[in-house]
């Protein structure tokens, strides 16, 4: 059964804003009577966590102890509410991280949005606004600004590397993909598209874990208010958490070369975790994603001097959207020597406590 929300217009079946979902659990009420429809209502569980925008919201409920007489609802008592709360587990999820209240903090609007068919390669998307997630932050030094890359997580919070001493005030730049220019504007697909201004805001708090950093922004940003601005989805999910994908997308800025300024992407092949293991002793764990470069697999990704806080993501195949696995290299210095480029750990458990 296929859930679908966001409609309008049900004889148009290619609405922008509609989405899809699977269904994988149906709740009938007890007192269902298939020949009277007496009782004929029904909870639905979605496979993957339904992503709320301006298109799709949830209904209110009432109250069950505010002491009013519920409406009827299909000419009965409202005794379908105490039904409903009854059923919906929705404080009562196990899971560490679907059942935490933080939840509601992420993966919300349009975030991780893909606008591309699937059938279409990743190296052949444009990156002009393909990745708005993408952030840059620099710290005023007492000789020059030093960049670092980093990822939008919802309107306050920005997820990056710790590159630089954070005692230094520290900016962050938001939609940002040419560094040079007041005003990006690039070809896509033959036609010349511009995007709307940059948003720079100060970071007001830093908390960090071992190479970390979660940095609280001192004004929110502007999702939905600029084409250019967006957060990006974290793999929530038992199955999103766990799965290994054979390729993973790496966007941030370098440090040097002549497109140090404009946003760069690279795709990377995974790479067997017990090789990974074998040649990075006591330095693996299950957690941990090991890839190359496909353009140059005889090279560290360090090398090609994309600075820390870079993105490694992935494009879920159930929700279309990509999700944010890696901050790509972090403590890459002492892997420079290898022909095993890039080892990372996950950390969605921290950030969404």
């Amino acid at each position: 059964m296929q859930l679908r929300l966001g409609r309008f217009n049900l004889m148009n079946n290619e609405e922008e804003y509609a989405e899809e979902l699977s269904v994988i659990d149906t709740i009938v009420h007890e007192g269902y009577r298939p020949t009277t429809l007496e009782n004929d209502i029904a909870i639905l569980r979605v496979e993957i966590p339904i992503i709320f925008n301006d298109y799709i919201q949830p209904v209110c409920l009432w109250k069950r102890d505010d002491g009013l007489d519920l409406p009827n609802v299909y000419n009965q008592p409202g005794t379908y509410i105490d039904w409903v709360y009854e059923n919906t587990p929705t404080s009562g999820n196990d899971d560490p991280i679907l059942g935490h209240p933080n939840m509601r903090l992420i993966n919300q609007g349009n975030c991780g949005r893909n606008e591309h068919m699937p059938e279409l390669d990743e190296d052949r998307k444009p990156i002009l606004n393909q990745y708005p997630w993408m952030v840059v932050l620099q710290a005023k030094t007492t000789t020059e600004y030093i960049p670092c890359n980093g990822v939008l997580l919802n309107r306050n919070y920005v997820l990056t590397a710790e590159c630089y001493d954070l005692q230094y005030e520290i900016t962050v730049t938001l939609g940002d993909y040419d560094t040079s220019r007041t005003k990006d504007c690039g070809k896509v697909y033959g036609e010349i598209k511009c995007l709307s201004a940059v948003q720079t805001v100060s970071v007001s708090q830093f908390i960090r874990k071992d190479d970390l950093v979660l940095a609280r922004l001192s004004d929110p940003a502007e999702i939905g208010g600029r084409q250019n601005i967006e957060a990006i989805c974290l793999p929530v999910t038992p199955e999103q958490r766990e799965r290994l994908y054979n390729r993973y997308i790496m966007t941030g800025w370098k440090e040097s070369g002549s497109d140090a300024t404009i946003l760069q992407r690279a795709l990377l092949e995974a790479i067997d975790l017990n090789k990974c293991r074998a040649e990075f002793k006591g330095r693996i764990d299950s957690k941990t994603i090991c890839v190359w470069n496909l353009e140059d697999p005889n090279r560290s990704v360090a090398c090609n001097d994309y600075t820390p806080g870079s993105a490694l993501q992935a494009i879920d195949q159930k929700s279309k959207r990509y999700l944010l696995y890696c901050l790509g290299i972090l403590a890459i210095a002492m892997f420079q020597n290898s022909t095993l480029p890039s080892v990372n750990i996950y950390y969605g458990f921290w950030i969404i406590y």
